[in-house]
């Protein structure tokens, strides 16, 4: 390792943060004017999301990737937004978590349903308008596989519990479920976010552990502009609500106590339930052409310590969205 002398960092720290603060003060000085989400009515696009996943685990590293498309189409402009249709044309999955080949049939399944939505004006989704239709189909598919397993039927139930939950959504919650990555292209869509603007908001997170949620905070800037080829990177970043973190550990814990044997609720393993620990990080870059998000890079880092077992798992995303040819 190469030692640094305390003045050569601070020189080169202060050169860095003149040259950033340079670019910065150039950049606000070019004219934006964002333009609006319009695609033209009729059109066909071709939504493209890979991602490729890395765990650490005690039993042993897992590797996941996924890759799929799927066809949008706009079919019709509304006084609030648009009426859309959304077809997965392709899913290809590959992996050696213990639980990929059990879900994957129901997501092949999904493949060629037409999902038809209404969204706000800035194409976020706001209801499934075929809602009982996608419900209808993927409750066969559920009923599929947990025929499957009718020889346990424990497995089974379990079996289905996981996939209802995850595939027979309603309201807000089947606008992810169903169209996958519509909601968060339209995060750059119509932000009405201008130079040196940032703006917070707060979602639910799922947890790493146990079905609970944490309040995370969401900000986002912009960090790059051409107003002449109508072109904007947005910068996104998560964080965890500590409190809420602190809230949602201590639930996990009386809920692991409370279902488990007397040894298990003993002072010093609840001391040892106390130390659990994680943090979920993530990073996402959004590039929108007049008016649409174009592409999607996101990094996210989970990590978690449970017990003294601890586990980490690394994901990056890519959606990209091209016109159908």
């Amino acid at each position: 390792m190469v030692a640094i002398g305390s003045r050569g960092l601070g020189t080169r720290l202060a050169v860095a943060g003149a040259l950033a603060l340079s670019l910065v003060t150039a950049a606000r000085s070019q004219p934006w004017t964002e333009a609006p989400y319009n695609p033209p009515v009729g059109s066909r696009w071709i939504v493209t999301a890979q991602s490729a996943s890395d765990e650490q685990r005690p039993d042993g590293a897992r590797q996941n990737k996924t890759l799929s498309r799927y066809e949008l189409t706009i079919e019709e402009k509304t006084a609030t937004g648009y009426r859309i249709s959304y077809v997965n044309r392709a899913l290809e999955v590959d992996g050696n978590a213990p639980g990929l080949k059990i879900v994957a049939p129901a997501f092949e399944a999904m493949r060629g349903i037409v999902v038809r939505a209404s969204t706000d004006a800035g194409g976020k989704p706001v209801s499934i308008d075929n809602l009982d239709e996608v419900r209808g189909t993927m409750r066969k598919v559920i009923d599929g596989i947990a025929d499957g397993f009718k020889e346990k039927p424990q497995v089974a139930q379990v079996m289905r519990q996981m996939m209802e939950s995850m595939f027979l959504a309603d309201g807000v919650a089947a606008t992810t479920a169903y169209l996958e990555n519509m909601p968060q292209l339209a995060m750059g869509q119509n932000t009405g976010l201008k130079p040196g603007d940032s703006r917070e908001t707060v979602e639910q997170t799922k947890a790493p552990v146990g079905n609970g949620t944490i309040k995370t905070t969401l900000t986002t800037r912009m960090v790059s502009w051409n107003d002449g080829d109508r072109k904007v990177r947005y910068a996104q970043v998560r964080a965890m609500d500590p409190q809420g973190l602190r809230d949602f550990l201590q639930s996990f814990i009386d809920q692991l106590g409370n279902a488990a044997s007397p040894e298990f609720r003993s002072p010093q393993m609840q001391e040892l339930l106390k130390k659990t620990d994680f943090s979920i990080d993530s990073t996402t870059l959004i590039d929108v052409e007049n008016g649409m998000t174009r592409a999607i890079d996101e990094t996210s880092t989970t990590r978690v310590s449970l017990m003294g077992q601890t586990m980490s798992k690394r994901e990056n995303r890519r959606i990209t969205v091209s016109p159908a040819q």
